[in-house]
């Protein structure tokens, strides 16, 4: 996440993160006092919005995937995730949520889930696809740990957003 952090703030967002989950505080560190960094959790709009006018949803941190999962997205939108690797929770948020959602843009957002984890430099990669209501936070985990059911698993190359 540190080599995907779109600036200054992104980086500082993510080093709270990781003071806070480990149980110490910058000060207890390095011996003197800093301001707490600002963090920007659930400020970002949509990473990239369909023709239908779905939206596409990527979190850049374990606080922002926690809150993109669980209090942005609704039960019926889908949740996709790199399998068995380190990286970003992306939500598609449909404007009509159904039983046959639009398979481009599922496609669409296993690529953004690929190119934002930690194997976005391979040829394919696969990535699990499920409905938001079949994802529940890990009891005692840090933000963004999830487990998941009812998933399946597509193989995709990772692209970013610009080449969507």
């Amino acid at each position: 996440q540190v080599e995907q952090a779109e600036g200054f703030a992104a980086l500082e967002s993510l080093r709270a993160e990781l003071y806070e989950l480990d149980g110490s505080t910058e000060s207890q560190k390095s011996g003197k006092k800093q301001q707490k960094p600002r963090s920007d959790t659930g400020k970002r709009g949509p990473l990239w919005i369909d023709a239908d006018g779905n939206m596409v949803y990527v979190g850049r941190s374990g606080k922002e995937n926690d809150h993109l999962t669980f209090s942005l997205a609704g039960a019926e939108d889908t949740w996709l995730h790199a399998r068995g690797i380190p990286g970003s929770h992306v939500i598609v948020k449909w404007q009509r949520p159904q039983d046959d959602d639009p398979q481009a843009t599922i496609e669409a957002a296993a690529a953004l889930a690929g190119w934002y984890s930690q194997a976005r430099e391979s040829g394919s990669i696969e990535v699990d696809v499920a409905k938001r209501k079949h994802v529940r936070k890990i009891r005692g985990a840090g933000p963004g740990m999830v487990t998941y059911r009812n998933e399946r698993t597509i193989l995709i190359k990772p692209r970013d957003e610009s080449t969507l």
